[in-house]
């Protein structure tokens, strides 16, 4: 009924094949191979650039990763360098603290108040039993300034140490509102 397209007739030859394909599907017709000295399609060209640019990223951030870590790690070792250091002071400051408190032997001077107080206590009594108005008085006036002066010691010599060395040991004494009175 219709006629066939060929040579005959005026009709345009179809791309497509005239005869059914043997296996039922429909095969579309093989790429045309690039002649020898033809230039590659714009689509592959900006593909492999494209693909070459972020490979070219990629690797300067790894780079740039990889230097920033070193940094990192770097100062985390000088950080801990200086925190051993600064420990070993610290531990090396509190042994010579010590070995000062150990020195100054507070529990002694404490107990040369205590006598010196009584020894105070004991003079002005003396003299206030003697009956004497003046003659006892540079002997009490001597003690009591004994006793003063081993409290200023003392005094001086614990406020150069922390509290938490002075366990059992007063901060400080205090003439006018403890029990030594020094006299």
């Amino acid at each position: 009924m219709y006629a066939q397209p060929g040579p005959d007739t005026n009709l345009p030859t179809p791309d497509w094949p005239t005869a059914p394909p043997t296996s039922g599907v429909w095969q579309a017709p093989a790429p045309a191979e690039l002649p020898a000295g033809s230039r590659r399609p714009t689509r592959v060209t900006v593909a492999v650039a494209v693909a070459a640019l972020l490979l070219l990223v990629l690797a300067v951030d790894g780079l740039a990763v990889l230097t920033f870590r070193g940094q990192q790690r770097g100062q985390t070792t000088r950080l801990d360098r200086e925190l051993t250091a600064h420990r070993l002071a610290q531990q090396q400051a509190r042994e010579e603290l010590q070995a000062r408190f150990r020195q100054a032997d507070l529990p002694g001077k404490l107990q040369t108040v205590l006598a010196r107080n009584k020894a105070a206590t004991a003079a002005l009594l003396a003299w206030g039993t003697s009956g004497q108005a003046s003659s006892g008085l540079k002997t009490v006036r001597q003690a009591r300034n004994e006793c003063a002066d081993a409290v200023i010691d003392y005094n001086a010599t614990a406020a150069r140490f922390p509290n938490d060395m002075l366990t059992g040991l007063p901060r400080r004494i205090n003439l006018s509102d403890d029990p030594v009175g020094c006299g």
